[in-house]
């Protein structure tokens, strides 16, 4: 069996819109067949200003943002992960 397989993964950021893609070419050739398989992804990518505005608008409150599942503490501005927590009004 003589296989081989040629991944390419491609990301982006366009600034102005907020929006991080993701593009992948998945070749793989099999012999005589050859199979290609591409995708493409967008994700909004939301500051945390943005975030709170969103939660605050779907009628939530006390908004606190932690950097980590076991955080006692609020986030740090360097923070890997933002999570959100609120309660509804």
């Amino acid at each position: 069996m003589d296989l081989a397989i040629f991944v390419a993964i491609r990301h982006s950021l366009d600034n102005l819109h907020g929006i991080w893609h993701h593009d992948e070419l998945l070749v793989a050739r099999d012999g005589d067949e050859t199979h290609v398989s591409r995708e493409r992804h967008h994700l909004r990518v939301l500051t945390y200003n943005a975030l709170c505005h969103f939660l605050y608008e779907a009628g939530l409150e006390d908004i606190v943002c932690y950097g980590s599942y076991n955080a006692q503490e609020p986030a740090e501005q360097d923070a890997p992960r933002l999570l959100m927590v609120a309660r509804r009004a």
